[in-house]
């Protein structure tokens, strides 16, 4: 398993060995130094997500967070979503899988070693519409600047948009993490809110390709309250 292979599994000590013996042969044209630069950064960034994993596993009952299931062609992905940290993310994101919402809708845009990307209504088969560029009605804040937001890792959903408080109905999940799109301090465009993690199905999520198609979406646990959006959440749109 070389650097890449290991950063993306989450084993960033073994990342920086490779990397480090790749840089110094010089061969890698400069990629091994970012990777490895990434890698030196999420090592503290991933014992964090650990703790948070931990606390996350032990909830039961009503405290339990979320849990829904994307059923595709390619085979079934659960993702566990993250209220507590983005509420807002989650509540439309349930709302519109109890809505029916994704089923049949198709992942539009997918980037090997990135990420794979769906949710927009036009990529509907029938729709004359450019996929990519839809949603449903109405944009979200991001709530990736709060201090307590959550970063990406392999696996994780997040919210895609075209500007800060853009987001809607789309949504991407990794591959390997993503430095990039993590807020930082003093960063304020350019991140996005990771709202959610997979838990089952991440080889799946990998062997996504374009226009792989969302059979169905369902809740498969939520907490007691309804997962509808507030008017103030919610900033209407011409989608």
């Amino acid at each position: 398993m070389n650097g890449q292979a290991k950063f993306a599994e989450h084993d960033f000590e073994g990342a920086i060995t490779d990397l480090t013996i790749l840089e110094q042969s010089g061969s890698s044209g400069g990629r091994a130094t970012d990777l490895l630069e990434a890698s030196k950064k999420y090592i503290d960034l991933w014992k964090a997500e650990q703790a948070i994993r931990a606390k996350e596993e032990a909830l039961t009952g009503d405290q339990a967070l979320p849990l829904v299931k994307l059923s595709t062609n390619q085979g079934e992905i659960e993702i566990l979503l993250f209220e507590d940290e983005a509420p807002v993310a989650v509540r439309s994101f349930v709302q519109l899988i109890e809505a029916k919402y994704y089923d049949g809708l198709r992942f539009h845009r997918v980037i090997p070693s990135f990420m794979a990307q769906g949710g927009c209504p036009n990529s509907r088969e029938g729709s004359t519409k450019q996929p990519g560029s839809g949603g449903p009605g109405y944009t979200i804040k991001c709530e990736c600047y709060q201090e307590n937001a959550r970063m990406h890792f392999a696996g994780s959903l997040s919210m895609a948009h075209a500007g800060r408080d853009s987001g809607g109905s789309q949504f991407f999940l990794t591959h390997l993490p993503t430095a990039h799109l993590n807020a930082e301090k003093g960063k304020d465009e350019g991140c996005h809110t990771v709202f959610g993690r997979v838990t089952k199905g991440l080889d799946i999520v990998r062997a996504l390709g374009i226009n792989d198609v969302i059979k169905s979406a369902t809740v498969i646990r939520k907490r007691s309250h309804p997962y509808v959006l507030k008017r103030e959440e919610m900033t209407p749109s011409l989608d």
